[in-house]
């Protein structure tokens, strides 16, 4: 997919100027070598404006009706969704390698834990009543150079409240070896809870993970559900725990040069400092990759793959 940004208007407009004001926003003839190129769809029931992400990493409002900003890049894991209904922002949120932050309005649990891109995807299917990519190819586009002065926003209040786990103190930064284990029960039992299909079974097992549970097995399946996992809080859950336990070295070696793009294709073997670094099994590493992997393409499959996965479950 690589990335895509844009703005979406679910009435009918035709025409520019129209446009133009209901944006707060300008629309000159397309120069080929502008930063500031964008392409206009017009539909029957709604408008798309495919632009640059750096016009849609905040909600964008307009004078009158529904509008959505969104950005979808699966090559850094990065996503911006903001609805608005004429100035008031009704959802917002940004999510950045499995974080979600700057969140504004009510989502439900589910929405708030689910695969982000699924949700943006589905969001704008049912706010247009149509696919995005099915217009971008049934509609041709036209080309303007485009500058927008957003219209002022009104944010919905954030309510505070207190929870059990807002009351719990997060663990500290434990540092042991990370080492072979001795014995192999534990690492195999936690083996197959990490692989569990329900993602709450996951979780209560990452939750479970003490200090004498931590060695080059565990920490090598931590690493691929940290990364790799098909469910965002899984990977946020299991990251927290590679936090404590690894050191200054690995930690920063995961942080920067693992690419969070190898996710959706799940290129777990692109990286060999990974899997030849001393706090990694690599026999361990491959095993539970693949495993993840087809529980992966499981819940995600690729649009236009023959999905493998399901027939052989």
């Amino acid at each position: 997919m690589g990335q895509i940004a844009g703005i979406i208007i679910n009435q009918p407009i035709s025409n520019i100027e129209e446009l133009e004001q209901q944006l707060n926003c300008s629309f000159k003839p397309a120069d080929e070598n502008s930063e500031q190129k964008c392409e206009v769809y017009f539909s029957n029931n709604f408008v798309f404006i495919k632009t640059s992400h750096e016009l849609v990493l905040q909600p964008i409002g307009i004078r009158e009706g529904k509008c959505l900003a969104f950005m979808l890049s699966d090559t850094t894991d990065a996503y911006v969704y903001g609805l608005c209904k004429n100035n008031k922002v009704v959802q917002a949120f940004k999510s950045m390698g499995g974080e979600r932050i700057e969140e504004h309005g009510k989502f439900t649990k589910r929405e708030k834990e689910g695969d982000v891109y699924s949700y943006i995807i589905q969001s704008i299917k049912k706010f247009c009543g149509t696919d995005l990519y099915d217009l971008m190819n049934e509609v041709s586009a036209q080309s303007f150079n485009f500058s927008i002065q957003p219209i002022d926003l009104d944010y919905p209040k954030k309510i505070k409240t207190t929870s059990k786990s807002s009351s719990k103190t997060t663990k500290k930064k434990v540092s042991i070896p990370i080492v072979d284990p001795e014995n192999l029960q534990r690492s195999d039992e936690l083996y197959t809870l990490f692989l569990k299909d329900d993602a709450d079974e996951v979780l209560n097992a990452i939750a479970s993970v003490q200090d004498a549970d931590v060695n080059t097995h565990t920490f090598s399946y931590l690493v691929i559900l940290s990364r790799f996992h098909w469910d965002a809080k899984v990977r946020r859950e299991a990251k927290k725990v590679i936090s404590i336990y690894a050191d200054s070295r690995f930690w920063e070696m995961y942080n920067e040069q693992w690419a969070n793009k190898y996710k959706a294709t799940q290129g777990y073997h692109e990286i060999k400092a990974y899997y030849k670094d001393d706090n990694i099994k690599a026999e361990e590493y491959f095993l539970f990759a693949y495993a993840n992997r087809r529980a992966f393409f499981s819940h995600h499959p690729i649009k236009g793959m023959y999905n493998t996965y399901n027939k052989l479950t």
